[in-house]
């Protein structure tokens, strides 16, 4: 699809992420520390042998563990999409979604599964597009975010950005100073 528009916007696709005029960083890592102390590492590699993600999060409650392999690369043919929670009480919960299964029993220590949802990315993309487009009727977990949810989440991105041509820490009021950040 994309190849047949080259004429039309003059951006060739030679496909080569390695090549010289790519200025986009292959390898990043961040580190991101809030106003009331909680503090993200958060590391990208975005050309890799395989597609997904490795989450952890650590709170006062325990921790979650969150893997999701899509099934390219060395895991062609068996995606996995795991998380593992560790509480206070040293139980661990397990939810997985079993590679080719829509429903089967997980560990010995948990039953429970991950819902099988279709559509692009894990099913996120239809209920997104439902969201922006037809207004939610609910939002229990609260994954609505406003215009300043996403001024905040791209201000990440930029001073990320600034941080590396410039070697050293930004604050991203430096980038949005007519915002009130209260």
């Amino acid at each position: 699809v994309y190849l047949d528009c080259e004429e039309e916007d003059g951006y060739f696709r030679d496909r080569c992420v390695f090549s010289d005029e790519i200025d986009i960083e292959d390898s990043v890592s961040v580190s991101i520390r809030y106003a009331k102390g909680a503090v993200v590492s958060y590391s990208l590699t975005a050309h890799s042998p395989y597609e997904g993600f490795k989450m952890v999060l650590n709170g006062e409650n325990g921790r979650m563990e969150i893997i999701n392999h899509s099934g390219t690369g060395a895991f062609a043919g068996k995606p996995e999409q795991t998380i593992r929670v560790y509480n206070r009480l040293d139980e661990e919960i397990i939810y997985r979604k079993p590679p080719g299964s829509k429903s089967s029993k997980t560990t010995k220590n948990a039953d429970r599964l991950i819902a099988e949802l279709s559509g692009g990315h894990g099913g996120s993309d239809p209920l997104m597009r439902d969201m922006i487009f037809r207004g939610a009727d609910e939002d229990p977990l609260c994954q609505n975010a406003g215009t300043r949810a996403g001024a905040m989440s791209i201000a990440v991105g930029i001073a990320a950005n600034i941080s590396m041509a410039e070697n050293r820490m930004v604050d991203i009021r430096e980038l949005y100073d007519f915002m009130d950040w209260e």
